[in-house]
């Protein structure tokens, strides 16, 4: 699992740092990638000689999101920088991101219906100051 939470960064990570992030020798985690990528886990892309692992799409990633927020077993806590902000797969997380949907539900920017957050009219300059387009975004959901 701790190979697969370092890959919700959103980036291609190569198999040592994976093996690393994961405590597991290099062999070990050159055999568990092997029998991800067979699962349609993760995909292998080839840069030269080297190969870089990623999620093969959201739908792995929220899962994963699902599966470890009903762990019992704790994942390895996230270094403090990285508490305060980082990117998860596709989208901001960390302390940044929790006060900034907390500021946008205090505004009525946006409410969340369904597990799923729903962006309301009138309120285009919040959304100004993150250079977003509301027009552009709703077209592409």
């Amino acid at each position: 699992m701790a190979m697969l939470a370092a890959l919700m960064g959103g980036k291609a990570l190569p198999a040592g740092e994976l093996a690393y992030r994961a405590g597991v020798t290099f062999q070990t985690a050159s055999s568990h990638l092997r029998i991800l990528e067979t699962s349609g886990f993760i995909r292998a892309i080839k840069c030269g000689r080297h190969r870089y692992y990623e999620l093969t799409n959201q739908n792995i990633a929220e899962g994963l999101e699902t599966l470890a927020s009903s762990l019992l077993v704790k994942l390895p806590s996230i270094p403090p920088h990285l508490s305060l902000a980082r990117f998860c797969y596709d989208h901001l997380a960390g302390q940044l991101a929790v006060m900034i949907t907390q500021k946008l539900i205090s505004h009525g920017a946006i409410t969340l219906n369904n597990c799923a957050f729903e962006c309301h009219q009138g309120h285009d300059h919040l959304w100004c100051q993150f250079s977003l387009n509301l027009n552009t975004v709703r077209a592409t959901n």
